[in-house]
């Protein structure tokens, strides 16, 4: 009987892609599937079809999603994603970050980031354990109305106790980011929603202590020149240490108004992350959506000014402005303090 391998061929074309570098493909399949050489080759010469449980296998051991092949149609257009986000209530934030660590070191190895940024990175926030106690609190709360935080408020001796385990994981985040080629666009509402989000918390008396939206203001500063810093190095470090990590180049783009998108390139292989819901993030490997971000990402950085490094006028001019508003928002926290 002649079999129609044309989609198992297409398959075994998206399983390549997903293996490792220095994996065959016939070792995968004797070794996930259980075959012998020549049974592997069958199946990947179209000789042999592929039975239901072992495409199962397939696609649960290498993150494949089957749904392309099942809905495939001429002229479809269809991208599969992979939803990485929190989706139970109470949020299990130590999940969703250990998922996102994972994630990041996956992707080591000559990696290169290129990250449009709607708003500042949290991987630059993560480096700082009052303003991640923060983040975490105001996630469960106001982005997923945790039953359990309805009726409280932000205290930040208490959180940083309560949330040291997710400090710890999310500082692991922090470094392993800092250690790739980074290149991130920002523009100037990029640096807003932080201050925006310790001011509404302020007014709305969602403080144990005001003064700790002082505190948490004070970090948000020390960040903006540590990335200062970075910026005029062309290189990134963690706070408190000279050792210079990864490469890292800023641009500013007054342009368009950016989305939050991730390009990841590593060992021959491109990843696209696109946020939703604020933190939850959905995520692809497909080659034709990778290239087009990535072709958007190279357009916008072409009409972007360049902050890192030699352009010091640039530099100096956009953090100025950062200050600025900083300082306005500072002033605001203190008059409601007093």
């Amino acid at each position: 009987m002649e079999i129609e391998s044309q989609p198992q061929q297409r398959f075994f074309e998206l399983l390549s892609s997903s293996i490792p570098a220095n994996f065959s493909l016939v070792d995968v399949l004797c070794d996930s599937l259980n075959l012998t050489e020549a049974s592997a080759y069958r199946r990947i010469k179209g000789d042999t079809p592929l039975r239901f449980d072992e495409i199962i296998t397939l696609c649960n051991q290498f993150g494949i999603s089957f749904d392309q092949f099942i809905h495939e149609k001429p002229g479809n257009q269809g991208v599969n994603f992979q939803n990485l986000g929190i989706k139970q209530s109470p949020p299990d934030l130590k999940n969703y970050l250990k998922i996102l660590l994972e994630l990041i070191r996956s992707s080591k190895g000559g990696s290169q980031y290129l990250y449009a940024a709607k708003d500042v990175p949290v991987f630059h926030l993560f480096q700082y354990p009052e303003l991640t106690a923060f983040k975490l609190f105001f996630w469960r709360k106001s982005n997923f109305d945790d039953p359990g935080l309805r009726q409280t408020k932000f205290s930040l001796a208490q959180y940083l106790e309560d949330y040291q385990e997710e400090i710890a994981i999310a500082r692991q985040i922090a470094l392993l980011y800092g250690q790739f080629s980074v290149v991130e666009i920002w523009n100037e509402e990029t640096t807003s929603s932080y201050f925006k989000q310790i001011l509404y918390y302020l007014q709305a008396q969602l403080f144990e202590d005001p003064n700790d939206a002082r505190i948490l203001c004070d970090q948000l500063v020390e960040m903006y020149q540590h990335i200062l810093e970075e910026a005029t190095t062309g290189y990134k470090t963690m706070p408190g240490s000279t050792d210079r990590l990864g490469p890292y180049h800023l641009y500013k783009n007054d342009l368009v108004v950016i989305d939050n998108a991730i390009h990841i390139q590593y060992e021959g292989k491109s990843t696209v992350f696109t946020t939703y819901n604020l933190i939850n993030y959905l995520a692809t490997e497909d080659t034709a959506f990778c290239e087009e971000v990535h072709g958007w990402l190279a357009r916008l950085i072409s009409k972007s000014d360049a902050i890192s490094q030699h352009t010091e006028k640039e530099r100096n001019r956009f953090f100025t402005q950062i200050f600025r508003r900083s300082d306005k928002v500072y002033r605001e926290v203190l008059a409601q303090i007093e």
